[in-house]
């Protein structure tokens, strides 16, 4: 069966379901397979938003998760946006996902009329009781707005990057090779950070980086890309190291020339000192 055949059996099943569900009021899809631009492939998995009287009671159990087709699992989550759901994994491989919220949460947002976040970039209704739900759908769809650079936000994320460039360095002495995996996440995040800055910085802000760096290979240049390929090591210190010196290169590169354009402060002795204490503490072969 294709992706896109078992996840319209999924919404038909869902909304079968759901007019039975005195508790259940709205449902929507939001992510790539209601999105109008970089919609679903054959990879995409389902996101289905719903608002209930009382999210705990299916939030308790995935037991209603089973309405909808063979389920393997089940996890529940607490996502990025700080709502609740249940990462479920249906046979074959498919994944839908249920972000469970209030009916009075809903009620809070369409009075509002203002869309959630990650409906911008496109939702549409798979349920509606209240004959409200389009006040939640955005009248045009549009990028979602990205983190917008400002003094302070590049003074936390400068230092942030320096400090954890010397604990990465410890740790890659130190052999502690899972920590530094877990501690360059972090890093990677205030790199990526600065690559759509960059980016925002060369071809004007009306540039779509996306999120978490989505479609990275459209909106990031060429040799920027190329030097990307560089800044993850593989699981050994000499690798890690190595990694550790291409990141801490691309992001003083475009670090510098962000704070020169716009006339930020660069911590330039923190840097002194970092860049010294690794050089000291000499190359892992």
């Amino acid at each position: 069966m294709s992706s896109d055949k078992f996840y319209q059996q999924i919404e038909q099943r869902f909304i079968k379901w759901g007019q039975e569900q005195a508790d259940v009021h709205v449902a929507y899809v939001a992510g790539s397979r209601a999105r109008l631009d970089h919609g679903a492939d054959e990879y995409s998995d389902l996101d289905i938003q719903m608002y209930v009287d009382d999210p705990k009671r299916y939030l308790e159990s995935n037991s209603w998760i089973e309405n909808f087709g063979k389920l393997n699992t089940a996890i529940p989550f607490q996502n990025g946006g700080g709502g609740l759901e249940w990462l479920a994994l249906f046979e074959g491989g498919y994944q839908v996902d249920f972000v469970i919220d209030s009916l009075t949460a809903f009620q809070v947002q369409s009075d509002k009329g203002v869309p959630l976040g990650w409906f911008l970039r496109g939702a549409r209704v798979l349920l509606d009781k209240t004959g409200n739900a389009q006040r939640l759908i955005p009248e045009q769809f549009e990028r979602s707005s990205s983190s917008a650079i400002n003094e302070e936000s590049f003074d936390f994320t400068v230092n942030m990057f320096w400090f954890l460039a010397i604990y990465l360095a410890k740790q890659i002495l130190r052999n502690e090779l899972w920590t530094v995996k877990l501690r360059d996440v972090e890093c990677k995040q205030v790199l990526l950070q600065t690559v759509e800055w960059y980016e925002k910085l060369e071809h004007g802000e009306e540039l779509d980086t996306w999120h978490a760096g989505r479609f990275i290979y459209e909106w990031v240049d060429d040799d920027i890309f190329t030097r990307l390929n560089g800044v993850f090591g593989r699981f050994d210190a000499a690798d890690s190291w190595r990694a550790l010196q291409e990141t801490i290169d691309l992001y003083e590169l475009m670090s510098r020339k962000l704070a020169s354009h716009y006339q930020y402060t660069y911590p330039e002795a923190l840097v002194t000192e970092v860049k010294q204490w690794i050089e000291e503490h000499g190359k892992i072969e």
